[in-house]
């Protein structure tokens, strides 16, 4: 596993991306401590690849507070804390894409927790482009709040189909 980028916000922003991602490894995974300005309590993090937010399908478990919803297909693919969740926590969490750069449709999951809940997701690019950019945006509030921050990580197979750290 071999790290390519680390974005933190100095300020608040409405959407964080990764372009020009390498095509060099066989895998992606993708770690992140956010948190949005949703006034509500728990937002969700969106994706976008290569600019694109068509052709998406998820599956995922959500837990907020005490109601556990789930959800299919939706653009929500992890939940993260907002102004009305715990003051001053990020929700933090993972997103592991495989094959991202082959020909074939986009698998990828994530799962993350928070104070007031977490979640679980399946999902499903339905595009045989290698994944060049990666936008992430809270679906519901406009913008993550400051120190926010995610890291995207290569993971190269060896020889055998395993994955080498």
């Amino acid at each position: 596993m071999e790290l390519i980028e680390t974005v933190e916000l100095a300020s608040s922003a409405s959407s964080i991306t990764f372009s020009s991602i390498p095509q060099t490894y066989t895998d992606l995974c993708l770690v992140f401590s956010l948190r949005s300005d949703r006034s509500g309590n728990g937002d969700y993090v969106a994706f976008a690849f290569n600019g694109s937010t068509a052709g998406f399908t998820s599956v995922g478990l959500y837990n907020f507070s005490t109601t556990i919803v789930t959800q299919t297909d939706l653009d929500r693919y992890a939940t993260i804390p907002s102004a009305g969740s715990v003051s001053n926590t990020f929700g933090n969490g993972q997103t592991y894409i495989s094959n991202y750069s082959g020909n074939t449709n986009k698998s990828f999951s994530t799962d993350g927790v928070f104070g007031d809940g977490g979640n679980i997701n399946a999902s499903l690019w339905s595009n045989t482009a290698a994944i060049t950019s990666i936008e992430f945006s809270p679906a519901i509030g406009s913008t993550f709040n400051q120190y926010s921050i995610i890291s995207l990580y290569g993971i190269t197979a060896g020889s055998g189909g395993a994955t080498v750290s």
